[in-house]
């Protein structure tokens, strides 16, 4: 996505072209077109902006002073290059006057620097002389775009050598940064109001003893200087150490060599060791939802493509994934081949998150579960699409993360181990996505589950109230096992999937 959006309006009103050319519309002056100021220098206040504009053939020009707001019309001059000849007309801020004028606004090619200079018909007029002349530096729009890359600062008050760098991270922006005392990273949106400035939830840890905190951030990229400030509000205000005052870091436009101090936050294998244990990759969805059979021996059920469906909805409106696939009455032909896909697709870093709700069996004499899809019959365990097939193809896929959900009659049945899902509670959520997990939430044990799922109800419950921007599989578990044991007959199961990699880590839901 190009978010240049500033820099293309101003470019689309360029017109470059050869001496020999002549035309009107065609006019080199066009680079007089844009932004600039004149900033607040020590104990001169004395800031001006001014902003030119095609206005038909001619050029309008506002400007914004110290003193007054004036509006005018030019023309270019035929004595001098690249300068417009204003009659103007404005007020004066206090409300004392109104006034009009003249100016000329001169550019000088190859600095960006503007000349304003104003003379007032007033005082032209009644034989006094008077004028101002000022020098204005062009002002370039800042976008998303110059958002990206590394920035860095020294000697700030309680966070000095602060470095910071942003870069895309599917369709949002991901910020990792360090301190002397901190360390975070953000996942961002851009602001719908400027492209120069992302609004974030923020995640990070004191360095000397690990403790965390979280809250909202706010990188903006100023318009008049490269500069980017980044703001931080803690959301539980509990962290007395973690002031919410804005740092200010200049963008490296150089790499940096190896071993300078000013690179931004240290690197392994190409991402900050901080990323590598939060951040990551592309998130992935397959939703299955299979309630109408063929076989009429199989009977029908009410709810699964609804659940599948509202999961769907809350995935794509509260947290952050890529893709997310619904499969509706799939064949087991087609459950294959949405598989095989993931397996092309899905690479390592990335998350995947697999979801069924339908009919399940527990073959006792194989000891083996199998979901039934819609051409699956009762009596033909060849139509069934077996535990043993998931396990294999959750092995084949090279996902970081993968985590899986079932919503099913006998959905204990699935080879996997559970454990407490209050040990490890507290473990560190850098921790958590750093190792690779293989993890399975289901409904039940090796007993009927209801076509009502208050498995469902609770768990889609929980996932639109979660406010945490960074919320580990089992955390999600352990809020809503309780409201399912006390509504129901089920008992929700939560553990990693025998034989399929996995290290130890969680599923981490980001929050939009």
């Amino acid at each position: 996505m190009d978010f240049r959006t500033g820099l293309a309006s101003f470019l689309g009103m360029m017109i470059l072209v050869s001496a020999d050319m002549g035309t009107a519309e065609a006019s080199q002056e066009d680079i007089l077109l844009g932004d600039y100021i004149r900033r607040k220098q020590g104990d001169d206040d004395r800031q001006v902006n001014i902003r030119i504009e095609r206005c038909g053939s001619e050029y309008c020009a506002v400007g914004d002073t110290y003193v007054s707001k004036w509006r005018a019309t030019c023309s270019l001059r035929s004595d001098i290059a690249f300068s417009l000849h204003c009659k103007m007309v404005g007020d004066r801020k206090d409300g004392t006057d109104s006034f009009e004028g003249e100016n000329y606004l001169t550019l000088e090619e190859g600095t960006g620097k503007l000349t304003y200079d104003y003379f007032d018909l007033v005082y032209k007029n009644s034989g006094e002389e008077y004028s101002e002349i000022f020098v204005l530096d062009r002002v370039v729009r800042r976008t998303t775009t110059d958002l990206i890359g590394k920035f860095v600062t020294r000697d700030v008050t309680d966070d000095k050598d602060a470095k910071i760098e942003i870069e895309p991270c599917g369709p949002r922006y991901c910020a990792h940064g360090r301190t002397d005392l901190t360390q975070w990273l953000s996942t961002c949106t851009v602001n719908a109001e400027s492209q120069n400035r992302l609004d974030c939830s923020t995640i990070g840890m004191f360095n000397r003893d690990g403790e965390t905190f979280q809250g909202e951030s706010k990188y903006e990229l100023l318009n008049d200087e490269n500069l980017l400030s980044y703001d931080f509000f803690d959301r539980n205000k509990q962290n007395d150490r973690n002031q919410n005052l804005p740092i200010y870091l200049t963008k490296q436009i150089k790499t940096a060599e190896r071993g300078d101090s000013s690179r931004g936050p240290s690197r392994v294998d190409g991402q900050s060791e901080f990323t590598k244990k939060v951040s990551g990759g592309r998130y992935f969805a397959l939703l299955i939802g299979v309630q109408d059979y063929n076989d009429p021996s199989v009977k029908d059920l009410d709810e699964p493509i609804k659940d599948a469906r509202r999961l769907k909805e809350i995935l794509q409106k509260h947290y952050l994934f890529d893709e997310v696939e619904l499969l509706e009455n799939p064949t087991r032909a087609e459950i294959f081949k949405a598989l095989e896909v993931l397996q092309e697709n899905v690479f390592q870093g990335d998350s995947l998150l697999l979801f069924y709700a339908g009919h399940g069996l527990f073959d006792k004499l194989h000891d083996r579960g199998y979901w039934l899809l819609k051409d699956s019959t009762r009596k033909g365990r060849g139509s069934w699409f077996s535990n043993g097939d998931l396990q294999d193809y959750i092995r084949a896929i090279p996902s970081k993360h993968t985590l899986l959900i079932s919503d099913a009659c006998f959905s204990g049945g699935i080879i996997f181990k559970t454990r407490d899902v209050l040990r490890g509670a507290d473990k560190d959520i850098r921790n958590l996505y750093k190792l690779r997990s293989r993890k399975a939430m289901t409904s039940g044990t090796l007993e009927t589950v209801p076509d009502k799922s208050k498995f469902m109800l609770y768990l889609t419950k929980r996932l639109v109230e979660n406010e945490q921007p960074f919320l580990p599989a089992f955390s999600l578990f352990s809020q809503f096992r309780e409201a399912v044991l006390q509504n129901s007959d089920n008992v929700p199961q939560y553990g990693f999937i025998n034989g399929t990699g996995g290290e130890g880590g969680d599923f981490i839901f980001r929050r939009r």
